[in-house]
């Protein structure tokens, strides 16, 4: 797994929790503190708080499984020529 995912948060326990959790799970993770970075580029999900870890990680296979099936899709449909 060589995924990045963005965390923001602005407690930085919380932070750093997260941060290596989702490392542990194999991600490549990128930090900030402000949610302003996060509206920036897009971002996929929100979880409020209070989360738990675990929660944490379903969501983000939950959204990878999401975007790779639709990649999938798209990548059908190129070859085949089929825009449905």
């Amino acid at each position: 797994m060589n995924e990045k995912i963005l965390v923001v948060e602005d407690d930085p326990s919380a932070l750093r929790l997260i941060q290596y959790t989702l490392q542990y799970e194999g991600y490549q993770v990128l930090t900030a503190t402000n949610g302003l970075a996060g509206l920036k580029v897009g971002a996929d999900d929100y979880v409020t708080k209070p989360a738990d870890t675990a929660e944490i990680v379903r969501r983000v296979e939950r959204l990878l499984a999401q975007k790779a099936a639709a990649g999938s899709k798209r990548t059908a449909q190129h070859i085949t020529g089929n825009k449905q």
